[in-house]
């Protein structure tokens, strides 16, 4: 009777207690408890828990990574701009005639100010939850193209959208939609692009295409970097910084969506796909 009472719960015990000590060391290993009893299904428990918080610290720990590895590369972009609008400055103050002065100038300071929104854009999905709301997907987009329209009247937009309402977070889809928007009209090789959106199940799908120049396959897996651009744009009087992507990326992530990019018969494309419904969208 003693020996059964050590075997089917003093020992199993014991190695519950062990399992618990290594949880509070980081150590997330299962505990090896078989009894088909109240103890067996603690130790169950406790496993399904120990990997739950494992996931959970590796979810930090790549979003610890992916926060350093931003705040270095801002670091850089933010120097750019201001380095030049001090060699601009220096330059006048020597006397040095520069008759684009504050053109060049003010070039500097609208590319810092889209950076800086963009920054502002990639750190509020930081938020642990977002506001959801349901979105006429056509009244959306031409309400954004209205503005794209304006600010480049001669470049033609192909639109071709199914009709769909999704439920989703506003900002973060206008976010979204201009960043890949603005980045086909600036790369766009015939002043083109072509949206097309539909529906794929109980997914919605938007398509951004336009004439690009040839990328490698390295090269296109690059322009989910941070400040990694392409090529020279085509369309200079556009503004934008190499962030885009990345964002669109991130946002669409955190949306519940997924982003893809390829390039096809000299066309570049970029695709969003996103629920048509959620509950709830947690970063």
């Amino acid at each position: 009777m003693i020996v059964l009472v050590r075997n089917q719960i003093i020992k199993p015990i014991s190695r519950l207690e062990q399992a618990t000590r290594s949880i509070s060391e980081l150590n997330f290993a299962d505990s090896d408890i078989q009894e088909e009893n109240e103890l067996g299904s603690l130790s169950h428990s406790i496993n399904l828990m120990k990997r739950s918080l494992h996931q959970h610290e590796l979810d930090l720990l790549e979003r610890n990574e992916r926060l350093k590895n931003f705040s270095s590369n801002l670091a850089h972009e933010l120097k750019t701009p201001l380095s030049v609008m001090q060699l601009l400055v220096d330059g006048e103050d020597m006397g040095l005639e520069n008759p684009t002065f504050l053109p060049d100038l003010n070039q500097q300071l609208e590319d810092m100010n889209h950076l800086v929104a963009n920054i502002l854009a990639y750190s509020q999905q930081m938020q642990e939850e977002l506001p959801l709301g349901t979105i006429d997907i056509q009244a959306f987009v031409e309400k954004e193209l209205t503005q794209q329209r304006l600010i480049a009247p001669k470049f033609q937009i192909e639109l071709r959208l199914e009709p769909c309402r999704l439920q989703t977070n506003e900002q973060l889809l206008r976010m979204v939609f201009i960043n890949l928007l603005t980045n086909g009209m600036k790369y766009s090789l015939d002043n083109q692009i072509t949206i097309t959106g539909e529906k794929l199940g109980s997914d919605y799908q938007l398509i951004f295409k336009n004439k690009a120049i040839q990328m490698t396959d390295q090269q296109i897996a690059q322009l989910k970097e941070p400040f990694v651009v392409g090529e020279e744009s085509r369309n200079n009087h556009l503004s934008g910084t190499g962030l885009g992507l990345s964002i669109v990326e991130q946002t669409v992530k955190g949306l519940d969506g997924k982003m893809t990019l390829q390039q096809k018969n000299n066309h570049f494309i970029a695709t969003i796909t996103l629920p048509i419904k959620k509950e709830t969208v947690l970063k």
